[in-house]
């Protein structure tokens, strides 16, 4: 059985604490080498800072474990091709918008 070779770039995140003013560098989010944050913007709530990857995945790292997941984005139940598709915040929840197919709108609210 042949298995496909994936290559990984590594990610860090840098926070500034106004409490020490000192930075913390959080090392080594490893993400395969076709995907990357497409934004250079972040949704905050919860104590979270999401990030839209160019795979339709979301970054979620959050600022208080010092952890990170990654979450597959919901499509919507049709199959249209998504054209595109933005991280939102929504009555200070957090959100992910989709527009796909011919006048379809999703809106995923976490």
């Amino acid at each position: 059985m042949l298995t496909e070779k994936v290559d990984y770039d590594y990610y860090n995140i840098e926070l500034f604490s106004s409490t020490t003013w000192q930075w913390r560098e959080f090392q080594n989010i490893r993400l395969p080498l076709s995907v990357y944050p497409i934004s250079d913007e972040a949704v905050t709530s919860g104590g979270s800072l999401y990030f839209l990857l160019s795979n339709d995945t979301i970054l979620r790292f959050d600022i208080y474990s010092e952890e990170h997941i990654l979450i597959i984005a919901h499509f919507t139940i049709n199959d249209f091709k998504l054209y595109a598709s933005r991280l939102i915040k929504f009555h200070g929840k957090f959100g992910y918008f989709s527009v796909s197919g011919e006048h379809l709108w999703a809106i995923w609210v976490f």
